[in-house]
């Protein structure tokens, strides 16, 4: 059968544009892969005005031929050594903007402009309308345009890729923001070895075993990007070198850090990212898709594939399922973060570091026996038998990892030698704390009672509590005229009641106009003195103090400044009360 005009309909336009690139950012990627296959040494991006992308490099440049190529589709002359070999990526920007524009010029060649309007080819593609029609009424002709003020015929070479007009919902992802953060990401930018120059191992491994970047230059508004990770501090110094076999062949290249601190790791500190040519494929979620049980990202790392028989989808977010060379390598990956799981829960047993900064807090706070707790099971824990990968690739790994478990347990060894000693101190600390308070307790009862508190010695110090009771006694006899022996008889007296029943000749006292519900006070105050102060004066070692008794001193000291508030407040309801 032969194909005409005819019977390619304008709908294959979804599948060559948002079909493939799902809008977002991945056209950036797009554009950055033709610049570096385009000879480009430096490629500067920029947002103008807020909502138009500028991807502007420096390589060879386009005359009208290559333009022509350019906008080609599914054609593409690229070597294997270059990146991009789809013959689309021109047409990325399709899907995020209102129209692209593109800029060109190569060496003793005219300056060449041609755009494409992105909206005819929207609303054409559901169309049975042939495909190049469409296409045709999409892209402007090739003109000349005039050349910069600083521009010249001669020497100057470039390309600049306009997406005018970023459609509303795609503006969240073309913030400065996501635009570097997306860069960092993806682009075959190379190391800050500022920031981490242990990399420098890193870049080392990588050339020995025929893994190059690009000698490219990528900045966004003027600011050079590099690739993760940063922080050097976070993880141990052995670097993992990893290599992936099929049939004996070496297809991808990889590289780990570990994290010192037994904690997930978040982008840029973590993550395992698989790049190609120095381009990174999907993303740190790709991972996910081969190694789909519980793995614990204590690592930020590379897998660099040598193979061209392993290749990337279209879209370049995963990868094709139909090369012989793809299952055996995606088993080897999973059996690759697999060991780094085991690695990683080895170094959950060995390394107790966030265990003991939690028993240093509970020490810090005075709990001392769950402190205690911690640190025996912490010891047991440490005589568990534990498995460790085998691959001679993470020994330097153990032997750092051992290290720093004996070092965790030296510092645990002192810790519990301390406790002790710590206990004592923080007991000492905390009855001098309780002492303080019963003081500022008694300061504020009224003055005949902290009088008369103050004026006991020795032991009425420590147990104000008969003090209280006392200047409460001296109270009652001074506003009844009564001078009975026996508090209850006093009491009983000063409120009406006998067995709590009314007592003859009534009460002495008024605290409540109600006559049952002054009874009722009296019994209170003389319930609150034979529970309390005639345990204190008479029944030290009964079992109805045992509850008190059994406590330490600290407790007891809470609780004596407790009773002394309630003897306090019973002293300024009697004082209230009115003579009959």
């Amino acid at each position: 059968m032969e194909f005409t005009n005819e019977v390619i309909g304008a709908r294959l336009i979804e599948t060559i544009t948002s079909g493939l690139y799902d809008g977002n950012l991945n056209c950036v990627r797009e554009y950055i892969q033709n610049s570096i296959d385009s000879g480009a040494k430096n490629i500067d991006i920029y947002l103008e005005n807020g909502n138009t992308l500028v991807i502007h490099d420096d390589a060879d440049g386009m005359d009208e031929s290559g333009l022509k190529e350019a906008l080609s589709i599914g054609k593409s002359k690229k070597e294997k050594d270059q990146i991009g070999w789809r013959g689309l990526g021109i047409w990325s920007g399709v899907s995020a903007s209102m129209k692209i524009v593109i800029i060109s010029k190569m060496k003793n060649k005219p300056k060449l402009r041609v755009e494409i309007d992105n909206e005819i080819l929207r609303e054409a593609y559901q169309s049975n309308e042939p495909i190049t029609n469409i296409l045709t009424k999409a892209t402007s002709d090739i003109e000349e345009v005039e050349l910069g003020k600083n521009e010249s015929f001669k020497d100057d070479h470039f390309t600049i890729i306009r997406l005018e007009t970023i459609l509303p919902n795609q503006m969240r992802f073309f913030s400065d923001s996501e635009i570097v953060q997306y860069l960092q990401k993806i682009a075959p930018a190379p190391f800050d070895l500022v920031k981490f120059p242990r990399l420098v191992e890193v870049n080392k491994y990588l050339i020995e075993n025929g893994i190059s970047f690009p000698d490219v230059e990528i900045r966004f508004n003027k600011e050079k990007i590099y690739r993760p990770p940063y922080n050097g501090n976070l993880y141990y110094e052995p670097i993992i070198q990893y290599k992936i076999a099929v049939k004996e062949k070496i297809v991808a290249i990889a590289w780990f850090v570990t994290t010192k601190e037994n904690k997930v790791l978040k982008w840029p500190n973590g993550g395992i990212f698989f790049k190609k040519k120095g381009m990174t494929i999907g993303d740190e979620n790709l991972i996910k898709s081969f190694y789909t049980e519980f793995y614990n990202q204590w690592q930020y790392g590379e897998i660099h594939i040598i193979s061209e028989n392993i290749r990337e989808n279209a879209g370049r977010n995963g990868f094709e399922y139909n090369s012989e060379d793809f299952r055996p390598f995606f088993d080897q990956v999973a059996d690759c973060v697999k060991q780094l799981q085991i690695a990683n829960r080895y170094q959950a047993e060995i390394v107790k570091s966030r265990k003991l900064k939690s028993i240093s807090q509970k020490i810090e706070k005075g709990n001392i026996p769950e402190a205690k707790k911690d640190i025996k099971k912490v010891r047991e824990s440490t005589v568990k038998s534990r498995s460790f990968p085998g691959n001679p690739a993470f020994l330097a790994i153990k032997t750092v990892i051992d290290a720093h478990g004996e070092e965790i347990k030296e510092e645990l060894d002192q810790i519990a030698d301390q406790v002790d000693f710590s206990e004592k101190d923080l007991q000492a600390e905390l009855i001098r704390q309780r002492r303080e308070e019963l003081n500022k307790m008694i300061e504020t009862l009224p003055k005949p009672v902290k009088d008369s508190v103050k004026r006991s010695k020795g032991k009425g110090l420590l147990n104000p509590v008969n003090s209280v009771a006392d200047s409460i006694e001296e109270l009652l006899k001074d506003k009844t005229g009564e001078n009975a022996t026996k508090f209850i008889d006093l009491i009983a007296k000063a409120y009406g009641f006998g067995n709590v029943t009314e007592r003859k000749g009534g009460p002495l006292l008024q605290f409540h106009p109600k006559p049952e519900k002054n009874r009722r006070f009296g019994v209170m105050v003389y319930t609150f003195y034979d529970l309390i102060i005639n345990s204190f004066k008479h029944e030290k070692g009964h079992d109805t103090l045992e509850w008190l008794e059994g406590t330490t001193e600290a407790e007891r000291l809470k609780v004596m400044a407790q009773i002394v508030a309630v003897m306090g407040l019973l002293y300024r309801l009697i004082d209230h009360s009115e003579k009959v």
